[in-house]
């Protein structure tokens, strides 16, 4: 097996946790990397056994093949931009770009370059939601009709606010499974928003992001035959549970007041019994390879050695359906 040769733009704690996740991907060897704070550069290199680059021309004319770029999200369309032109693939972490117009002129770039680029979801290649993805395409549970995510954390550092830092996560989980919305609307500020993507089929999509309260940071999905439990954390979950709808059943005449009818349907006996049915719900259990991270870059080494331009799980198109979306969130705001 080939080993995909790595470059990494950035020294950030991301770009640590990304190295580090590395190690578990095999055929992945990390050359260099590159930071505007060349002693953070530094110690990174250090603790990984890299090399630190003096400038960001060095580190693109160093032997990788591809470049993690991971500096803040302003500068995300500068460094992609330059990283192709140089002839190198891009692995370019969320959020994508700062909207809609600048992942569209990269995208465009690397199309133009004939050089490999995606979006570092990592959330959207761990095995537990790739498998969910499989179970609702199949139809294996009915239509998908309804579906709420959120992702939270008090006291986050929300320097891009709360839905460019966040609310990427769960509006790509519900791209992921529905696609585009065709309407939008919202309420929210730079801390925290919440909004409601409607679809032509009928279903919509309750997304929440915050950057002041520690939300569930998980998602449910109602589909006609199941309800389907995404546990937490949003980012990188391992697990799901299925829950099975019974069809609606005939309505039968009521029963005589008092006596066990009365028994049960006291609300604390009621409780009780949903709380066991939960328990009891097939669980699918599909760990993280490490820290999570091994498996975004897996896609990338395997779409290298096989010559493709475009991630077959999350393509550029529907990276920049997400960052459309987000764009239309801002504009419900401000109306």
């Amino acid at each position: 097996m080939r080993a995909i040769r790595w470059g990494i733009l950035g020294a950030g704690v991301i770009s640590d946790d990304f190295v580090t996740g590395l190690k578990s991907a095999p055929g992945s060897e990390v050359v260099a990397c590159w930071s505007r704070t060349q002693a953070r550069a530094g110690e990174l290199a250090a603790r990984h056994g890299l090399r630190a680059t003096a400038t960001l021309d060095e580190l693109l004319r160093a032997d990788v093949e591809v470049v993690y770029v991971a500096t803040p999200p302003q500068s995300h369309k500068e460094h992609a931009l330059a990283c192709l032109a140089a002839g190198k693939a891009v692995l370019l972490e969320k959020p994508f770009a700062m909207n809609a117009a600048e992942a569209r002129e990269i995208a465009s770039a690397a199309r133009s370059a004939k050089r490999f680029c995606m979006e570092a979801m990592w959330s959207r290649f761990v095995p537990a939601v790739r498998e969910l993805y499989l179970q609702l395409k199949s139809g294996r549970h009915g239509e998908v009709q309804s579906i709420e995510a959120s992702l939270g954390f008090a006291q986050s550092r929300a320097r891009d606010g709360a839905l460019l830092d966040l609310g990427v996560y769960p509006l790509s989980f519900v791209h992921g499974v529905l696609g585009a919305p065709r309407d939008v609307s919202a309420v929210g500020s730079h801390d925290e928003v919440s909004a409601v993507l409607g679809y032509a089929s009928g279903a919509q999509a309750a997304v929440r992001c915050s950057a002041r309260a520690l939300l569930r940071n998980d998602a449910i999905v109602w589909a006609s035959g199941a309800r389907l439990e995404v546990e937490q954390p949003l980012f990188r979950p391992e697990s799901f549970s299925t829950h099975a709808l019974a069809p609606p059943a005939a309505e039968a005449a009521p029963a005589p007041r008092g006596g066990l009818r009365a028994i049960t349907q006291r609300p604390e006996l009621r409780r009780w019994v949903q709380r066991a049915k939960g328990l009891t719900a097939p669980r699918v259990t599909l760990p993280a390879i490490g820290n999570g991270y091994a498996h975004e870059a897996l896609e990338v080494n395997d779409c290298l050695r096989g010559g493709a331009l475009e991630s077959g799980v999350l393509p550029l198109d529907e990276s920049i359906a997400v960052l459309e979306t987000v764009d239309r969130i801002r504009g419900a705001l401000k109306s």
